[in-house]
């Protein structure tokens, strides 16, 4: 027994359960946000493809759409606890800008991609697709990748800029970002490593073969770090 008299037990201080209940909030919040992405955007892509007999044109239009509008609300409603927006990118950036710290962040992007994947085979059960596929259609090329660099910088300047400044306007500025890249670039990622790589779970309109999804993933990493330098850059000049 310790010289205090008590059986060594100690209550656990209050910044400590504040702090990890903050951590639970954001990745629950985190998760939800990119499950519900996930499954919304490849679920329009399915019945899209489905409904319009194969028009690529209409399919990728309810894609963007989807995509968009799922994250202008998705965002609007889980913040503040979703920290980085469902998105690895992001989490990636804010880390390296302070926003957020290291262990948050991590959590956070391990909490998205898992739940993207989950958000797949929902989407399959809901489409009546099955669960789970192969993904085999090819995204590959300088096309697509300088796209999705592109379109995944753009997207995390975007947040890092308006979160700093004007945190309301996030939702919309990121879904009109998002909706901009979508219709602009060969892959609809939306700037998104989580949604990317759970893509490899499904063999209809919005897959990525596991090859190529790696790449791109690594692809848009490198796209928010270069969009974290520009921001740093610019805001010390001002």
């Amino acid at each position: 027994m310790p010289a205090d008299g008590t059986d060594g037990w100690r209550p656990e201080r209050p910044e400590r359960a504040q702090a990890s209940d903050a951590l639970f909030r954001s990745v629950t919040s985190e998760a939800i946000g990119a499950g519900l992405m996930s499954f919304l955007i490849v679920a329009a892509g399915l019945l899209g493809e489905r409904f319009a007999i194969d028009n690529i044109a209409i399919a990728s239009l309810a894609t963007a759409l989807t995509g968009a509008a799922s994250f202008a609300v998705l965002a609007r409603v889980l913040a503040p606890a979703a920290v980085s927006y469902f998105n690895p990118g992001v989490a990636l950036a804010f880390i390296l800008s302070g926003r957020i710290d290291f262990v948050t962040g991590l959590c956070c992007a391990a909490a998205q991609i898992a739940a993207a994947f989950l958000g797949v085979m929902i989407a399959h059960i809901v489409t009546n697709t099955g669960l789970v596929q192969v993904a085999t259609q090819i995204q590959s090329g300088e096309g697509v990748w300088a796209g999705e660099f592109l379109g995944t910088a753009l997207f995390v300047f975007a947040l890092l800029s308006v979160s700093a400044q004007s945190p309301d306007r996030l939702p919309l500025t990121g879904a009109f970002c998002l909706l901009a890249a979508a219709l602009a670039t060969p892959s609809t990622s939306f700037a998104n490593p989580a949604l990317t790589l759970a893509r490899t779970l499904t063999d209809s309109f919005t897959a990525i073969r596991l090859n190529d999804a790696v790449t791109i993933a690594g692809i848009q990493l490198l796209a928010a770090l270069a969009a974290f330098a520009l921001y740093r850059w610019m805001k010390a000049g001002a």
